[in-house]
């Protein structure tokens, strides 16, 4: 009989048949996350990107559900913003026969919401200081 390593051999009608299998390696793949750095709450949702090397479709998912969540099933994904702390996501790829499965986080700060300060000029506060003034007197007048 001939000899292949790690053939299989059987006889059909006096005819030998071999079969065998070979394993090639799955090549290693990346992931290319990007998003913001930091967003505040009331800024809306933010964008988050991501794509594997191999061309093959990527998950988002969140590790801080009470931080942030994700919609969306494909890049770009939505980011809904839903308290200030630290929103942490995973993007992930699960591979195929050709490449191996790869995961990566990204992790961005969120804000809290921006509340402006009411500033006033020392002339606005001159003026109401003589209105209240005024008005205080003519109350106590009466």
């Amino acid at each position: 009989m001939p000899s292949i390593r790690g053939a299989r051999y059987w006889a059909l009608n006096g005819a030998i048949s071999a079969s065998f299998m070979q394993r090639v390696n799955q090549v290693t793949q990346t992931l290319n996350i990007t998003g913001p750095t930091s967003n505040a709450v009331d800024l809306g949702p933010a964008t988050v990107t991501a794509t594997a090397l191999s061309g093959l479709p990527v998950t988002l998912t969140t590790d801080t559900p009470t931080i942030c969540t994700v919609s969306g099933s494909a890049s770009p994904f939505t980011v809904n913003l839903l308290a200030p702390g630290t929103c942490t996501l995973t993007a992930a790829q699960a591979g195929d026969t050709n490449y191996a499965a790869v995961s990566q986080s990204l992790s961005f700060a969120v804000l809290a919401r921006f509340v402006p300060t009411p500033t006033l000029s020392p002339w606005t506060l001159a003026l109401l200081g003589t209105l209240l003034g005024t008005f205080g007197e003519t109350c106590a007048r009466r």
